[in-house]
């Protein structure tokens, strides 16, 4: 288990083509980030096999203050003359009965930074293998961030 799998802290002009984030408190966070572009990724949010290992050595939770996020955005970017995220055919699973007291967000919107809506996101072809899904905006929402 790990906190974060990619940190993008105040980068540019990165991708992330194919691969899998897995067994991460926050699979993607991107923070103060300028033309990153993700696609053809599967984030999971507890995999089958951290599920074995947990329950057979007693592992601690895949969670960050009681929750477990799979793609994380600041509502602000660096440079605003900028492109922002570019996300598509990205896939989202293992995010369902994660023992999180706080629950699990395949995507959450946050504002630790600012409360300007500064970033410009294009999603696509999102797969979401889970019975509920929700996208979190509450953290945003609750600064007077408006969406």
């Amino acid at each position: 288990m790990n906190i974060k799998g990619i940190f993008f802290h105040l980068s540019r002009n990165l991708k992330v083509d194919g691969g899998i984030i897995s067994d991460n408190r926050e699979g993607i966070e991107i923070d103060r980030s300028d033309n990153i572009d993700l696609q053809g990724t599967t984030i999971v949010g507890v995999s089958t096999n951290y599920r074995r290992l947990q329950a057979a050595q007693k592992l601690p939770r895949v969670c960050r203050q009681g929750t477990l996020t799979g793609l994380e955005h600041h509502t602000w970017k660096n440079d605003p003359t900028l492109d922002g995220s570019s996300i598509k055919n990205l896939t989202f699973t293992g995010f369902l009965e994660t023992g999180c007291e706080l629950g699990a967000a395949a995507i959450r919107v946050d504002d630790r930074v600012s409360a300007t809506w500064l970033l410009m996101i294009l999603q696509s072809d999102l797969c979401i293998f889970l019975q509920l899904f929700y996208v979190l905006f509450c953290v945003a929402s609750d600064s007077g961030t408006s969406l």
